[in-house]
């Protein structure tokens, strides 16, 4: 817009936004539009250069100049969210190697507790031992193997079950030895959640998702039954809030716009942006400069569109816009960058839930023998 004015030597005056909520314009009930629209309709204005999709086919009163850019309708989603950092002790392993790893405690102790049964009811000398006589004592035996804690010292003196022993113990060794490995890995990277990755997938999600009212004009088939659950984001400020900050919302809408607003508002202390997006793109739309029919400069505007295109200049420009809108976000960020982080409270977390855990059922067991088993009078 400065080079069209300074190529015609033009003044530029710039106006105040339009005072009906209608931004870029969409068409009422009774005929009329609102916002841009409307005021280039009504010679308001000359000309309007706000990521303007065409719709000259549908107004009559105004013309497009040469498309200058293909601007991309497309769903924003809240990016995926780190797991819970108490959940980071389970995830090392998957749940099929967890109930794998559950079940060979139960059965080691269950064959442990029958040959020593059987060898006891065999052997011609009493066993002194008693540590493995009893499957409590079996499961509490193997159950400190696995914590790396010491049991019994003296097994039977049986060959089987010495056998087995050694083998739990070396089964437990190599398992906590890769547990140990990745857990303080996924303590500081938790990973991430799952992430909503095309609009089927949205739509089922029941989270509520905005269209706003402009785009809805120019695309009649988002009036559908299919979304009909949609939010017309009145408030177009507070919906890409909501999506960037609380994660609560999806957005349709223009990739420009939504890219611009992601680097200079939208962005992390590591550079990468708070709202995500599909690979798919719902539609394409050409960006156009509206204005009033048969005005004089008509043709002089679109020759300076057109060798700007030609220079390569729309590209360097946007990548420019892009490049200094992160460069002053970044000055009033005051969070650490980088992937190295330091280990809190906050990273221990699970083992304190397990603790707790512990505690619970401990005095719920506590309870329960004194409730089931009172203290026999004398």
């Amino acid at each position: 817009i400065q080079l069209m004015v300074q190529t015609t030597n033009m003044t530029m005056v710039f106006q105040k936004a339009p005072a009906d909520g209608g931004k870029w314009g969409f068409l009422l009930e009774n005929g009329t539009w609102t916002g841009i629209t409307r005021e280039i309709m009504e010679d308001y204005s000359d000309i309007a250069m706000a990521g303007w999709w065409y719709r000259c086919h549908l107004i009559k009163e105004m013309e497009c100049l040469t498309p200058h850019l293909i601007d991309a309708c497309r769903w924003f989603v809240p990016c995926s969210k780190p797991y819970p950092r108490w959940m980071s002790t389970t995830r090392v392993f998957k749940q099929s190697l967890w109930l794998s790893f559950l079940s060979a405690y139960v059965i080691v102790s269950l064959v442990i507790w029958k040959v020593v049964k059987i060898s006891n009811s065999i052997s011609q000398k009493p066993i002194e031992n008693q540590a493995y006589t009893s499957l409590v004592k079996c499961l509490l035996n193997f159950w400190a193997i696995i914590l790396e804690e010491s049991a019994s010292n003296n097994p039977p003196h049986v060959g089987i079950i010495r056998t087995i022993f050694l083998v739990w113990v070396l089964y437990c060794w190599a398992v906590n030895t890769v547990y140990q490995t990745f857990l303080t890995s996924f303590l500081i990277d938790p990973g991430l959640q799952h992430a909503i990755t095309s609009e089927d997938e949205l739509l089922a999600s029941k989270m509520e998702y905005g269209i706003p009212e402009t785009i809805v004009g120019i695309l009649p088939d988002l009036q559908s039954e299919r979304y009909q659950l949609r939010n017309p984001c009145d408030d177009l400020q507070g919906c890409r809030d909501r999506l960037a900050f609380k994660s609560n919302i999806a957005l349709f809408f223009s990739r420009y716009n939504m890219e611009y607003l992601a680097a200079a508002k939208y962005m992390d202390p590591d550079g990468k942006s708070l709202m995500c997006k599909f690979d798919e793109v719902y539609c394409n739309q050409l960006a156009v400069i509206p204005v009033p029919r048969g005005l004089i400069l008509f043709e002089r505007f679109n020759d300076i569109i057109l060798h700007v295109l030609q220079a390569g200049l729309m590209d360097h420009w946007w990548r420019n816009l892009q490049y200094t809108a992160t460069l002053e976000l970044a000055l009033t960020l005051n969070e650490p960058i980088g992937e190295y982080i330091k280990l809190t409270l906050e990273h221990l977390q699970s083992a304190f839930y397990l603790l707790f855990l512990g505690y619970i059922m401990s005095i719920l067991i506590f309870l329960s023998e004194i409730t089931c088993h009172p203290k026999n009078k004398l």
